[in-house]
């Protein structure tokens, strides 16, 4: 934390305006880390405020990060809101891992809003990116995520389908 808020003030006393989103996004994983939300989003949302308008990854990560902090915070409304930003973002430029990851974060919001059906559309569509592009990171979460998801619902054919699939991929 130390160290990124020296290079947020590195940045804001240069005139660095193309690394300042960065650098405050990186204050706000570190507080997100130590689990001080708040602080979190302070710095997602000057992330976001610093970022070019034509920088469409980076404001799609942070929708993301911002997402996450409401989510964990159980603010679902807001959490949605930022991870289909995202998601329509990664989209519109072609960034197939960013897209894979914002379904990964849309099926977690729905399987903890207890919606495992869309949790499951999020998960698989996730998954099968993961898949053609050879993520394994994004096939790890996306086949826990449709295990979960296949559990609420009580289809425990499909649950231990995707835990061996899951185990197979660890």
């Amino acid at each position: 934390l130390k160290y990124d808020l020296k290079a947020v003030e590195l940045s804001l006393n240069t005139g660095d305006s193309i690394n300042l989103p960065t650098n405050y996004n990186n204050v706000g994983n570190d507080y997100k880390n130590l689990k001080d939300f708040e602080s979190a989003l302070e710095y997602f949302y000057k992330s976001l405020d610093a970022c070019k308008k034509d920088n469409i990854q980076m404001i799609a990560l942070l929708n993301i990060n911002i997402g996450d902090i409401y989510q964990k915070q159980q603010r679902y409304k807001e959490a949605i809101i930022n991870f289909r930003n995202a998601n329509k973002l990664y989209i519109q430029s072609g960034d197939l891992y960013g897209q894979a990851l914002s379904y990964n974060f849309l099926a977690e919001y729905f399987l903890k809003t207890n919606i495992p059906d869309s949790a499951i559309y999020y998960a698989y569509n996730a998954y099968k990116i993961g898949e053609n592009v050879g993520n394994i990171t994004i096939q790890q979460q996306s086949t826990e995520l449709l295990h979960k998801s296949y559990s609420l619902k009580s289809k425990q054919d499909s649950a231990y389908k995707y835990l061996l699939l899951h185990k197979s991929i660890n």
